[in-house]
């Protein structure tokens, strides 16, 4: 029973992902706050870096580098709408690094037997929330700003690709998988 939930609500995400995020908005991305054109923007990966240190569990340490690939696409798409367009890409491009560092310790976590099933769907969803706002952002940078934008759209989907890969594997596990002998089974 367990299983078939499982596989109908992998089947649900990507069988419907186009169409429902393709009605993704910008409310769905956290406010930028403050933006990397300020003065006093260190202080914000400063403390992010932080604060990041006090994160332990490798599912923990990808969910929290997703939040922040959510936080530097937001701050990308208001730097782009500030017409700040080399300054966007710069921060799309550490959105898309964010997107990769929360695959290795996805990974990680899954080498370590963690259950990783809400995660990798939160990695889809990012990726092709990214996919998305990207693809608005490179509409409107120039030229120029236009490579760092589809770099960014790469990583991006390897991110999803990454997921993908990874739900197909956690599909195939059986139930007890990761459990310690014995335990999940019928005497």
């Amino acid at each position: 029973m367990k299983k078939l939930l499982v596989l109908l609500s992998f089947l649900f995400v990507f069988a419907l992902a186009p169409s429902v995020f393709a009605q993704t908005t910008d409310t769905d991305l956290p406010n930028p706050g403050l933006l990397p054109d300020s003065p006093i923007y260190f202080l914000k990966p400063l403390s992010e870096k932080v604060r990041g240190l006090f994160i332990f569990g490798q599912d923990s340490k990808a969910l929290y580098a997703l939040t922040l690939a959510d936080k530097r696409l937001s701050e990308a798409k208001a730097l782009s709408d500030k017409g700040k367009d080399d300054l966007a890409a710069d921060t799309a491009e550490q959105a898309g690094k964010e997107n990769e560092n929360a695959q290795e310790h996805l990974a990680k976590a899954e080498i370590e037997g963690k259950d990783v099933t809400a995660v990798v769907e939160r990695l889809a969803a990012n990726s092709v929330r990214q996919q998305i706002v990207l693809a608005k952002v490179l509409e409107k940078v120039p030229q120029q700003a236009k490579a760092a934008i589809q770099r960014a759209m790469e990583m991006s989907k390897r991110g999803l690709t990454k997921a993908q890969e990874m739900q197909t594997k956690e599909k195939g596990k059986p139930e007890d998988a990761g459990k310690p002998e014995g335990v999940g089974k019928p005497e």
